[in-house]
């Protein structure tokens, strides 16, 4: 099942991508603004469908509302700022460093530590990154290749975005201990 919710999520995150970047130019709060509004009719369905309606108790609604919530719409904002500016090809897959800053946060929230398999896997998204940077018959060190990426400045705003999601997830994941999953 986790496969398939994966997929479904790169699925639709690179499609709100796409349209990110063709709305270049419109209110980054509106922007933000449509996509919490556009989100209540899907998460109303699968309150419905996977939980209980039910209120959850008031820590619940501080970390959700009082911590995650302002990560999200900064964030939010950070990534639009990102995708507007640079190349969808770089900071795009740059998203993926998110979970190289859940390590840390997910230390430190949740006391998590990763596998060594998933270890490997984070390692394989950085190297992955300075991959991002590398041009064929210009590149020919490492230093350049990371040169290259970090010279774009939506690198730099993504790599924010990435670890203001990072303890997004972490305080969400927190809040499961109030409350359903299905209601975060």
């Amino acid at each position: 099942m986790g496969f398939f919710v994966a997929i479904v999520n790169a699925l639709t995150v690179s499609t709100q991508d796409v349209f990110l970047k063709k709305l270049k130019g419109e209110n980054t709060f509106f922007l933000i603004w449509l996509r919490m509004v556009a989100a209540i009719p899907v998460l109303a369905v699968l309150v419905t469908v996977f939980a209980e309606w039910r209120i959850p108790p008031a820590p619940f609604w501080w970390l959700v509302l009082g911590v995650s919530l302002p990560l999200e719409i900064v964030q939010f904002y950070v990534g639009i700022t990102a995708i507007q500016r640079s190349p969808l090809s770089l900071v795009a897959p740059l998203g993926a460093a998110t979970s190289v800053f859940l390590i840390p946060a997910g230390y430190l929230v949740l006391g998590e530590v990763p596998d060594p398999i998933a270890a490997i896997g984070i390692l394989a998204v950085v190297i992955g990154a300075v991959m991002l940077g590398w041009r064929v018959g210009e590149t020919w060190r490492l230093t350049e290749g990371i040169r290259n990426v970090f010279s774009e400045p939506g690198s730099w705003l993504v790599l924010m975005s990435a670890a203001l999601v990072s303890i997004s997830i972490v305080v969400l994941k927190r809040s499961f201990e109030f409350a359903s999953p299905y209601l975060t």
